[in-house]
Order: C-alpha cells, then structure tokens, then sequence
C-alpha cells in the first residue's frame, strides 16, 4: 500500500528528473505502489497505480438514476475495477452483461 507519510517532498532539478516525477504526493485511498522503490528514488506517476475496490466474483449493487426515477439490481462484478473504471458487471437474474461504472466497494452506476 502507499502511505504518503513514508515520503516526503523535497527540491530536485526538473530538468535533470525529466517529465515523469510527481509534483505532489497523490491522495492515499485510491492508489498502491506497483514496485518496490529504493530509499531516496524519486516516486514518478508509473510507480503508482488504481486501487481495484471491486474484485472479479464479487455481489454489486448496480444503480440507474434519472430525474424522478431510481433503480437498483444485484450483479456479479465480471472484472476487477478502480473507482471512476467502467466494467464489465452480470445481472443476477437476467444473467445480461452490461457496463457499469465502481463508485464505492460494493456500488456501480449504468453507464449509458
């Protein structure tokens, strides 16, 4: 997992870093470090990557919201998914595949 209090910020030369180096340390609950990093190394956006919160068999509540109308069904999340991703999620009962985007652990909207 990464932790922002094991880094800190500190001044380096741009030029000599290249384009690749974080500006500002990302917030914590929707990334992990992807390798292991020495001490010292600069932390470049490759480093860092999507917390999945849904994983591949996991039950989800799939939610479509209109103006004046709301409805909610049970699915199976087909792929492992980041909040903001859009996956792939089967109806439990239809047994239909549709899209849907990962608001929280267990909540997805229709994407349409």
């Amino acid at each position: 997992d990464y932790n922002p209090a094991d880094y800190r910020l500190t001044s380096i030369d741009a030029i000599k870093a290249g384009t690749a180096f974080l500006p500002e340390l990302p917030p914590i609950e929707d990334q992990v470090i992807c390798r292991t990093l020495p001490a010292g190394a600069l932390l470049i956006a490759a480093d860092l990557a999507a917390r999945k919160i849904v994983q591949r068999g996991e039950p989800v509540t799939v939610k479509y919201s209109q103006p004046n109308f709301s409805v909610s069904i049970k699915g199976i999340a087909m792929q492992d998914g980041a909040r903001g991703q859009v996956i792939s999620v089967k109806n439990t009962t239809s047994q239909k595949s549709l899209l849907a985007k990962v608001v929280n652990a267990s909540t997805l909207e229709i994407v349409q």
